[in-house]
């Protein structure tokens, strides 16, 4: 088994083309292509279909691609499965990615939780902590890490209006330590929504673990955010905690 990682081998061009460049003997080998999704999203998946290609080409023996964040996720389960075609087609025989936002049980990816891990390798104290997710939706996988650590843990209602993103809640959290779970922060209203709540209820501090981060933007209300490096960012300010969880991915296939 030898793993491949898309960044060493991607020669970008001026005009925006890219040259595969390949240098290792893969003739016959099990491969596994480790690509992190970077912006402009569509340009990023058409690399891997090229480095897939190459592969290909090259007579590989398998293919697998690990992805940290699989694009798409957060659409109809038509769109995740138009996208594990189009991978397929190129040869890609398995993908393993962390922390997918879709159900995929009719399709064959495999999902790696990545919540606990972040907040063990933060060495997160979570001591008569409250354990929330933000919407029904995180239920199971708010749930998973409260009952793994041990934690209370509650599921707040999220209500979606024409004027944006609301939460209501039916619970006692005065003067208690919050950590939102979630998989994914994009424009970050869910969380700011939620986190507003808990801090007018009287939460004394609010803290979030979430696996993708897919903005910078500042949390305001949010004491502190521990995410995973599974997107790449130029520059996050103090508040964002990155984990990084190659290692974690990569141990699975190991």
């Amino acid at each position: 088994m030898s793993v491949i990682f898309s960044d060493s081998i991607i020669k970008p061009f001026h005009s925006g083309e890219v040259e595969i460049n390949i240098s290792q003997t893969i003739f016959n080998k099990d491969i596994f292509i480790f690509h992190r999704i970077n912006k402009p999203v569509n340009s990023s998946i058409f690399e891997v279909l090229l480095v897939a290609l190459k592969c290909r080409d090259l007579g590989v023996k398998s293919l697998s691609l690990i992805l940290p964040y699989l694009p798409y996720s957060r659409c109809d389960k038509s769109s995740l499965k138009d996208i594990y075609q189009l991978f397929k087609s190129v040869g890609i025989q398995q993908i393993i990615t962390a922390d997918i936002h879709s159900n995929t049980e009719d399709i064959s990816i495999q999902n790696i939780n990545i919540a606990s891990n972040i907040i063990r390798k933060c060495e997160m104290d979570l001591n008569e902590k409250i354990i929330v997710s933000p919407d029904k939706g995180g239920y199971m996988r708010a749930k998973k890490v409260a009952e793994e650590f041990k934690c209370e843990f509650i599921c707040m209602e999220k209500i979606r209006s024409p004027e944006g993103i609301s939460h209501t809640l039916n619970y006692n959290v005065a003067n208690r330590n919050i950590i939102i779970v979630d998989d994914i922060i994009d424009t970050g209203q869910t969380i700011l929504s939620s986190a507003d709540l808990l801090i007018k209820m009287g939460a004394r501090s609010v803290e979030v673990v979430a696996t993708h981060l897919l903005t910078s933007k500042e949390l305001d209300g949010v004491a502190a955010v521990y995410v995973s490096n599974s997107i790449k960012h130029r520059s996050l300010s103090d508040k964002y905690k990155v984990v990084n969880i190659d290692k974690i991915l990569l141990d699975y296939v190991s």
